[in-house]
């Protein structure tokens, strides 16, 4: 007939079902020596029995005296010394925000004296206002 052709079922597939395979090992922790050289020290910090490929298995441990010590000491000073700087930079721009709040009170407490004094009647000289008119 000049239908739909009718899908046939699928056959099985042509390739066998892969093994069934048992779940690695969990990892141990051993941290033990692995490898050394005359700069490093490479330690295994997991053990993951038979299937140990993982590059997270291993940190690294530069010598004393090596270069790379030295410029991870390095870095870690610089760090250090950033932080001093900021946390000095801080507390001065927090001392000159007091300073300048104090300045403002001052003002303030000048400007309610030459009110006070106008409103008696005195001709006042104020520095940061000028002489008050009557």
């Amino acid at each position: 007939k000049g239908g739909i052709p009718c899908l046939q079922p699928l056959d099985p597939p042509d390739s066998p079902m892969p093994p069934i395979r048992s779940p690695s090992p969990a990892p141990k922790v051993v941290d033990v020596p692995s490898h050394a050289s005359q700069s490093a020290r490479f330690n295994k910090h997991l053990d993951r029995g038979f299937n140990s490929c993982s590059r997270t298995d291993l940190y690294f441990v530069p010598l004393d005296g090596s270069k790379l010590a030295k410029k991870r000491a390095d870095l870690v000073e610089k760090v250090r010394r950033e932080a001093e700087q900021k946390a000095r930079e801080e507390k001065e721009r927090e001392r000159e925000r007091e300073r300048e709040k104090e300045r403002e009170r001052e003002k303030e407490r000048e400007l309610e004296r030459s009110v006070k004094v106008a409103q008696e009647g005195r001709p006042v000289d104020c520095p940061s206002l000028g002489p008050v008119p009557h």
